[in-house]
C-alpha cells in the first residue's frame, strides 16, 4: 500500500509501505532519525537518495560501492548480521553515502568506512564501520578512477 511522504528532492511523493526501512540505531550523527526510503536519483547513474521519513529536509546521496569499486568488501564483526537479522552478509545490500561539494563535483567523495547495510526482506538497515583500514570516510572518487579502482 502506498504511503505519502515529503522528500527533499521531489516534494510530496508516494512510496510503498514495504519499501520503508527502519534504522534502529539511526545513521551516525542522525541517531534519532530512524525511518528511511530509497528513491532513485538521476536515471541510469547508480545514484539514489536515502530519504529520511522523520525529517523531510534530510536526504543522503548514495550508491552501491560494489557497482563502481573493484573488490570492495567491508570487514565487519559478526554481530552485524544478528542486528539486521541476516544469516550471511551476501544477503545484504551495501550502499555508501556520497558527498558532492557545491560547485566542485570533481571533489566528490564516497564513504567506504561507514557503509549502509540493508536487509530489504526485513526492512532493516544500519550504518556500520568497516574494519578494513583501506576503507576511508572520504575516498576521493576521481582519485579512485585515476588509480583504476573504479
Amino acid at each position: 500500500m502506498p504511503v505519502k511522504i515529503i522528500s527533499k528532492p521531489y516534494g510530496e511523493i508516494e512510496v510503498e509501505e514495504n519499501g520503508i526501512l527502519e534504522f534502529p540505531d539511526g545513521i551516525l550523527a542522525f541517531e534519532k532519525l530512524q525511518r528511511y526510503a530509497i528513491l532513485p536519483a538521476k536515471k541510469d547513474t547508480g545514484f539514489h537518495w536515502l530519504q529520511s521519513l522523520d525529517e523531510a529536509q534530510l536526504a543522503f546521496l548514495i550508491l552501491k560501492p560494489a557497482d563502481f569499486i573493484r573488490n570492495y568488501i567491508p570487514d565487519f564483526k559478526l554481530d552485524l548480521l544478528n542486528s539486521l537479522q541476516l544469516s550471511k552478509i551476501e544477503d545484504a545490500e551495501i550502499w555508501s553515502i556520497v558527498t558532492i561539494p557545491p560547485g566542485n563535483p570533481e571533489k566528490m567523495t564516497i564513504n567506504l568506512q561507514g557503509p549502509l547495510i540493508l536487509n530489504r526482506e526485513k526492512c532493516l538497515g544500519g550504518q556500520f564501520i568497516s574494519e578494513n583500514e583501506k576503507h576511508v570516510v572520504r575516498a576521493p572518487v576521481l582519485e579512485l578512477i585515476d588509480r583504476g579502482e573504479i
